[in-house]
């Protein structure tokens, strides 16, 4: 869980904060489907603190990059993305979220 505090500053924009500082690293990567143009990179939290550009240097397991595609062809054909492991139904209790049945 991240805690971001939203602050307005003078000039009329706003400017973000972490609330707890964990360390960790990320990076974050907008592609247009439709042209392939890269919209927004993101390779790190802070340049001075480390060069590594994690967006294009990192070397990482495809994993959850394809399944906006399989959720996409399984809703596109009908199917139900209900929850069905008690890992999930456990997590969704943990967050009082209404669990279907």
């Amino acid at each position: 869980m991240v805690y971001v505090r939203v602050e307005s500053v003078a000039d009329g924009a706003l400017r973000g904060s972490l609330q707890q500082d964990s360390g960790a690293q990320a990076s974050m990567m907008a592609v247009d489907n439709a042209s392939g143009e890269v919209l927004a990179m993101v390779g790190g939290r802070d340049f001075a603190l480390s060069q590594f550009n994690r967006a294009p240097q990192a070397q990482r397991q495809v994993g959850s990059s394809f399944k906006p595609y399989v959720y996409t062809t399984a809703i596109e054909a009908g199917r139900s993305l209900a929850i069905s492991s008690w890992m999930g139904r456990l997590h969704l209790r943990r967050l009082a979220v209404p669990i279907p049945a």
